[in-house]
């Protein structure tokens, strides 16, 4: 029998939300516990991130840092990265190394029963790692293969490397590049990790159902045997921007299709503009009917796609947007793309897109933190930044009160078309330097050159 209803139901309003509640504690060697209970999550994620900067490797051994990130599991103490790989799996529990703005993060991710046997293994690779000469030298070639492979350009990683000054860190790839890679050994990471990581550099982050474990006393019995014997004070020196944005050409011989990325710098996430700013990327560049994406999508069959990103550093961040575009197309395209920023900067943005981009950004953003490895990797980026437990709350509040005025003016303070850095890459029959920047200086007509710097790099050839 079918039912039948006279009225449509109403729609409740979303749930309020929270981010879940932080514990924080300490061991007497200085690392720093916090502990997030969410019930009904079995699978905890653990992740330890060891607050080291770039700026701590050694000259000439760029990609140092995530180098030792993925061979802390090569074998630790006594036991060989065959004996630690199987007693991880006996319980369950898979391995992520990698890294964030602060430094290496080590993350595992185990069955809450097994929590214990996890934070003694990860307690003893990253107190007693060996680092064999063998697996740093796959890691290394494997990386060198990698980049040269993958290494299209046109992301948003590489108009960061390129807005900074190059006697910064940042200028360069994490992963360092072949020449870096190749002089990686055994006994520069061990030198290394003697020099700067130790518990008093550490946090430790645990989430997921912790109803049937005592999370700091676990790491007490794990970690309390970490002596702190860092020698080397470590800061984190914020970004240097180079004198005048660029202009950088790769050359891709035959390609198809070119890749834009635009970038410049922005503010910090504990400033007033980030929320507007966030709306106001949102505007310009998320999803088909953004204002970039429907104009060099839907109207001008120029691009697959664009994405406007706010990428948050430990000190201020990066607004930038990148994509690809027809390569025959890629002077009126870029010169459409620079022209859509310009009118949003003089005319602001149109109101009943602001209030659409607030209204998705305020009920999507908690998906955001819906899983355990979700809400540890948040904290784990918040807390160099020196941002409390309670930011992601404030933050999707602030959101949801941003007017159409305010992402307007956040939008103009930080995004200048005539002050941006561009990276190119696509076949050189459509990516000429002179071409670009007569499109870039038509685009603007700001009456500023913005000085940029043009750079051609010859790859592929």
């Amino acid at each position: 029998m079918v039912g039948v209803v006279s009225a449509r139901p109403a729609v409740a309003p979303p749930p309020a939300w929270r981010f879940p509640a932080v514990r924080r504690s300490a061991l007497a060697n200085g690392l720093v516990i916090e502990t997030v209970h969410l019930p009904g999550r079995p699978v905890a994620v653990a992740v330890l991130g060891l607050d080291v900067p770039l700026a701590a490797e050694p000259p000439g051994l760029d990609g140092a840092l995530l180098a030792m990130a993925h061979t802390f599991a090569e074998g630790a103490g006594h036991l060989t990265s065959d004996e630690l790989v199987s007693r991880l799996a006996r319980v369950g529990a898979t391995w992520f190394p990698g890294s964030g703005p602060d430094g290496p993060r080590l993350v595992v991710e185990v069955p809450t029963a097994g929590l214990g046997t996890a934070l003694q293994l990860l307690a003893v690779a990253v107190a007693e790692p060996r680092f064999p000469a063998d697996a740093v030298r796959r890691y290394a070639t494997r990386t060198a293969a990698q980049l040269d492979a993958y290494a299209a350009g046109g992301t948003q990683v590489d108009v960061i490397n390129a807005m900074v000054d190059p006697g910064h860190r940042m200028s360069r790839r994490v992963e360092g590049d072949a020449d870096s890679l190749r002089a990686l050994t055994s006994e520069a990471l061990l030198e290394l990790h003697s020099s700067v990581v130790g518990p008093d550099r550490a946090t430790l982050i645990v989430v997921g159902d912790l109803s049937t474990v005592d999370v700091p006393a676990l790491a007490e019995r794990s970690f309390s045997g970490w002596a702190a014997r860092a020698r080397l004070a470590t800061a984190h020196p914020a970004p240097v921007p180079r004198a005048t944005p660029r202009l950088i050409v790769v050359e891709r011989p035959g390609a198809e299709q070119t890749r834009l990325a635009l970038g410049t710098f922005g503010p910090d996430r504990g400033s007033p503009d980030w929320p507007a700013l966030t709306v106001a990327g949102h505007v310009l560049g998320f999803g088909a009917t953004s204002l970039i994406n429907s104009a060099l999508r839907e109207r001008d069959g120029y691009s697959y796609g664009f994405d406007t990103r706010l990428v948050p550093l430990r000190r201020g961040s990066v607004f930038s947007i990148a994509g690809a575009i027809r390569g025959d197309a890629t002077p009126d395209a870029l010169s459409g793309l620079l022209d859509i920023l310009h009118r949003a900067r003089l005319e602001g943005l149109d109101p009943a897109r602001c209030e659409s981009a607030r209204k998705h950004l305020v009920r999507t953003m908690p998906l955001m933190f819906e899983t355990p490895r979700a809400v540890a990797q948040s904290r784990a980026g918040l807390i160099g930044a020196g941002l409390s437990e309670d930011y992601q709350d404030a933050h999707i509040a602030a959101v949801g009160a941003v007017t159409p005025i305010e992402a307007s003016e956040a939008l103009a303070r930080a995004v200048d078309p005539a002050a941006l850095t561009l990276v190119v890459v696509g076949d050189p029959g459509h990516c000429d330097p002179g071409r670009l920047r007569l499109a870039m200086s038509e685009a603007t007509r700001s009456g500023r050159s913005g000085g940029n710097e043009a750079a051609v790099m010859k790859r592929w050839r």
